[in-house]
């Protein structure tokens, strides 16, 4: 089984509209929300494919029932931690011709009752699974320290760990050997700038630099470029 942890999900809503023309009130075609977040879409991935997986989020208490009923319908099983924070919403406007205007809440930040409530999840989960992934942004103010809990939970328990993080989050971790880590081109040479690493000149050297900073192995994204992955052998 793979856990997957989505630290800041967030409730989409796209909204159609002939064109988008700033400054005006425009009439929207079709309006639809739907619950968001990279882990709950590695989850549903996972299932998708015949994978045992299970998504863990922490996700506001007026949002549980519509998160629930949407994993529910798509087959993904789930543990939801109600929090009083209220979940994030990112908007897209989409065009008529296919063009998307994006507009990202940051989310807010969980108390620490939330987080030791989704590492005790975590941690129950854990006899039955083999990998823990978590994915996607740390609401702000969130306390560098809860990854490298999680690494460490994730060792303990004798699961394989794999990050798609960024920022401190992703560097803090490095020197707790994660298994595999997962920034894309831009989020690894800031992550590298960071360690004093200098200019990051490709994509297989920034890889290289994270495996050398601690992690097992990274995968360094570059958009339609591809992506590179480099082992610790």
């Amino acid at each position: 089984m793979i856990i997957t942890l989505t630290p800041n999900p967030g409730i989409d809503r796209t909204i159609a509209v002939p064109a988008l023309i700033r400054g005006s009130v425009m009439r929207a075609t079709d309006s639809r929300e739907d619950p968001g977040g990279k882990g709950l879409n590695v989850a549903a991935v996972l299932t998708s494919m015949g994978h045992r997986s299970v998504a863990v989020a922490p996700v506001g208490a007026t949002d549980v029932d519509l998160f629930a009923s949407d994993l529910g319908a798509r087959r993904v099983q789930h543990c939801l931690v109600s929090s009083p924070c209220p979940t994030r919403r990112s908007v897209a406007v989409v065009e008529a011709g296919g063009r998307a205007t994006l507009f990202n809440e940051p989310g807010i930040g969980q108390s620490q009752r939330v987080w030791d409530r989704i590492l005790e999840e975590v941690a129950a989960l854990a006899p039955q699974a083999s990998v823990l992934t978590v994915s996607g942004s740390f609401p702000p103010g969130t306390d560098p320290e809860l990854v490298r809990r999680l690494t460490r939970l994730a060792h303990e328990s004798g699961l394989r760990l794999v990050l798609d993080v960024s920022g401190v989050h992703l560097l803090r971790a490095l020197g707790l050997r994660p298994d595999l880590v997962k920034p894309n081109r831009v989020e690894a040479a800031q992550t590298l700038t960071s360690l004093g690493r200098g200019e990051v000149p490709s994509v297989p050297g920034a890889a290289r630099a994270l495996v050398a900073a601690g992690a097992r192995a990274a995968i360094v994204s570059d958009g339609t470029n591809g992506l590179v992955l480099v082992h610790d052998d």
